[in-house]
């Protein structure tokens, strides 16, 4: 993830397969959750709330189904 206003890397991860789409979770707060969907029926949820300087974001990796997953929606 680059911020394009402070020109800077934010976020650089490996979450292997080909990521098909990402989407943050809400567009009336600040930056809370990105999610990522993956080929082979992964997904990853980073908490964009709670940055280690070391580790980066908090995530959750899962494997959802046996084929890709194509996009994902949060909930309201």
């Amino acid at each position: 993830m680059f911020d394009l206003r402070a020109n800077k890397l934010i976020l650089d991860t490996n979450i292997q397969n080909g990521v098909c789409g990402v989407e943050f979770d809400r567009k009336d707060i600040m930056m809370n959750k990105l999610v990522a969907t993956t080929l082979e029926g992964k997904f990853s949820v980073f908490d964009l709330r709670t940055h280690h300087h070391e580790d980066g974001y908090a995530q959750l990796s899962q494997k959802g189904s046996t084929g890709t997953i194509w996009g994902l929606r949060h909930l309201p």
